[in-house]
């Protein structure tokens, strides 16, 4: 079994709460997340804040592409941006050691686990409500 399908049963567990408008701010959340998080690593690159240098444009882009992803509600960036921030932060505090970027990677990563759920939500509210909608048009 893949790490998708593990990450899809598992978003698929806590998703009982979730309805359209939960669902549509879960994304938003997300996805402005991303962009904060891309403007904040592009402007620190280039002034060289934080130890960040130009290659870290390629960094803010990522995130901002895959926040773009989110805000059109795809499934499949909202998990790659978890586990791209996932990877580049743990990766970031094994190179330099620092508990004071903790807090603000956990908020982050909690932001994007909120664009894992709604967007999964998202997809199988509209796909319920479709059915309806399908289900009920002769009927009148």
């Amino acid at each position: 079994m893949g790490i998708l399908r593990l990450v899809h049963m598992w978003v698929l567990s806590l998703r009982e709460d979730m309805d359209l408008t939960k669902a549509n701010r879960a994304i938003t959340s997300a996805w402005v997340s991303a962009v904060i998080s891309g403007v904040l690593t592009a402007v620190a690159s280039l002034f060289g804040i934080l130890g960040l240098d130009r290659w870290s444009f390629i960094d803010a882009a990522l995130i901002l592409g895959l926040g773009f992803g989110i805000y059109k509600k795809n499934r499949g960036t909202a998990i790659t941006l978890l586990l791209y921030w996932i990877v580049a932060k743990t990766v970031q505090f094994v190179q330099s050691p620092s508990a004071a970027m903790l807090p603000l990677a956990f908020v982050f990563g909690y932001y994007f686990f909120l664009g894992i759920r709604g967007t999964f939500a998202f997809h199988r509210i509209s796909r319920f409500q479709a059915k309806l909608v399908k289900s009920t048009e002769g009927w009148e």
